[in-house]
Formats: structure tokens, C-alpha cells, sequence
């Protein structure tokens, strides 16, 4: 499967005076290799929000993707005064298109102008979507 529309984001303290973010991707161990080219997507730092944002819109299974944010001090701050307290929750959202998680499936579909059943495959568009994707920092 591939997740689709898959964002990445996170609050920074405010005592985050400026950030640097590189993104790497890698396909995995078990990518297909005529598969095309893997991008990391785009992230950037939204400096009125003091957010970390990060877009991949297409994430094959089994890829990998890596985001480094290099945060630079305000400075009046020391390093051993940052806490990972201060950081805000992770959230990820994504979509599996045409995979339901629950198992719902439609086995026949009628339509009233039709002349009886119809195979639904080209006419049902099955995606699991999610926002329930929260981790800490630890």
C-alpha cells in the first residue's frame, strides 16, 4: 500500500529563534527498483505559528523518510536549559487509498436508472483516512 497526503507537524517553544530542516528519503529494503524516483516531500517552518511542517504527498510502504530540524537558540538561552517539555505533541495525518482498515466492503451496487446489478470497483472509492496519529517527546 501507499499512503497518500501524508503531513507531518509539530509546535517549537519560543524560544526558538530560527530553524534549518533538511528531508532525505530512502526507498527500504524491499522497494521495487524500477519504481520511480522517492521525493521527501516538502517541509518548512512556519514562523508565525512557530510550527514545523512537513508534506509528503506519496509514501510507499516499506520507505523510509527523514526530517532534521537544527533549531538555533535565542540568545539568552544555553543548551541545558532547553526542556523536551516545551515541544508540542507530534501529529500525523495520512490516507490509504482504496483500503478500508475496518474490512467494509460493497459487494453489489443498484442502481435505479441502470438495468440491474453493476460491478461497484469503478464506481466506490474505498480510503482509510486518520488524525488520531499523536506521539510525545521523550
Amino acid at each position: 500500500k501507499t499512503a497518500t497526503n501524508v503531513t507531518l507537524n509539530f509546535a517549537l517553544p519560543a524560544w526558538a529563534t530560527s530553524v534549518s530542516i533538511e528531508t532525505a528519503a530512502s526507498p527500504g529494503a524491499n522497494a521495487d527498483p524500477k519504481a520511480p524516483t522517492l521525493t521527501a516531500g516538502k517541509a518548512e517552518w512556519d514562523r508565525k505559528n512557530h510550527t514545523v511542517n512537513w508534506v509528503v504527498p506519496k509514501l510507499p510502504s516499506g520507505a523510509e523518510m527523514l526530517l532534521r530540524a537544527k533549531i538555533v537558540l535565542s540568545a539568552n538561552m544555553q543548551p541545558s536549559m532547553c526542556d523536551l517539555s516545551e515541544f508540542g505533541l507530534v501529529k500525523v495525518n495520512f490516507e490509504l487509498p482504496m483500503y478500508v482498515l475496518s474490512g467494509l466492503q460493497i459487494k453489489f451496487l443498484d442502481f435505479l436508472f441502470g438495468s440491474g446489478k453493476s460491478p461497484p470497483n469503478k464506481w466506490i472509492r474505498y480510503v482509510t483516512h486518520t488524525q488520531s496519529y499523536v506521539g510525545r517527546w521523550t
